[in-house]
């Protein structure tokens, strides 16, 4: 059996438990437009693996741009004992989320703007961003955002966190898609957290 062909299974039977639907697909909303954020688009699940390399077991998790739940859910199907926190813009797939988890205690889903809350995130949270923010918007929440450490994925805007003060990158790696394509990752840490 090729490599791709498995993980296309994987990707089917993780998505079915975790909400009895197919969750990858890029989904265009209208806060492109309205504020300039990036599609709705669930990472990998190669891709969510190497990130739980960087997140202990009892860390609070936030999802920054959650869409319909895919990080959150496999977390949730792994035993995580920490808390897990979405934040999506769109109430379409915010409330999405907040159904698909009403019974996980430990998952709270928040329909809000993450730029302006990024604030209020507790300061040893782990943050998960799957590149929900092109560079204005994300210049401007990694001046706000409390939490320790930051899993980067699909590194499109690498360069806003090296150039930012307040970020100091620990980590810069690959790991792959589901197909086998090479998808840049990095770890920052919070300078006044270290």
């Amino acid at each position: 059996m090729s490599v791709p062909f498995f993980n296309y299974i994987e990707e089917f039977v993780l998505d079915y438990r975790i909400s009895h639907q197919k969750l990858s697909g890029v989904y265009h909303t209208e806060y492109e437009q309205l504020l300039g954020t990036n599609p709705v688009q669930s990472s990998d699940y190669p891709i969510i693996r190497s990130a739980m390399q960087e997140i202990g077991k009892e860390d609070t998790v936030i999802d920054v741009g959650c869409g319909m739940g895919r990080f959150i859910g496999y977390l949730s199907l792994r035993r995580f004992n920490g808390r897990l926190i979405g934040i999506e813009i769109d109430p379409t797939y915010a409330q999405f989320c907040m159904h698909l988890f009403r019974n996980k205690p430990q998952v709270q889903i928040k329909c809000q703007d993450a730029v302006c809350i990024a604030d209020t995130f507790p300061e040893d949270s782990v943050l998960y961003l799957y590149n929900p923010f092109p560079a204005k918007l994300l210049d401007s929440f990694l001046s706000k955002a409390n939490g320790k450490k930051i899993i980067y994925s699909n590194c499109i805007e690498k360069d806003v966190f090296t150039k930012h003060p307040q970020w100091e990158m620990q980590k810069n790696y690959y790991s792959s898609l589901s197909d086998g394509t090479p998808v840049e990752m990095a770890v920052f840490r919070h300078k006044a957290k270290i």
